[in-house]
């Protein structure tokens, strides 16, 4: 599970400014694109998919409502260079510390 959650907060790190957009993605297209950035790093690789899958639902489910559009679009395309908010990247931590007990103790 730690390699889930190292992982998972790898992919934070690319967030830094953001820009405006005209719409947010969907949740499911936010969640889709968050599953694909995290297993197409070097460190998704060697990390069980299923794992990773009930993580990024979780994680996403936790912050959907709060997250900024630029985030929401930088998740959906999977754009590990991307940027968000300070917001978003907090937000992610959160989340990240978050699913990662809620995952742990089932």
């Amino acid at each position: 599970m730690k390699k889930i959650i190292v992982t998972l907060m790898i992919s934070m790190m690319a967030f830094s400014a953001c820009s405006s957009l005209s719409s947010k993605p969907s949740k499911q297209d936010v969640k889709d694109g968050y599953y694909k950035m995290v297993t197409k790093s070097d460190r998704g690789a060697d990390i069980d998919k299923d794992s990773v899958k009930k993580a990024t639902d979780c994680i996403i489910d936790e912050i959907y409502g709060d997250l900024s559009k630029a985030g929401a679009k930088v998740f959906a395309e999977g754009d590990e260079k991307g940027k968000g908010t300070q917001k978003d990247l907090d937000l992610l931590s959160d989340a990240s510390k978050t699913c990662g007990d809620k995952l742990a103790n089932k």
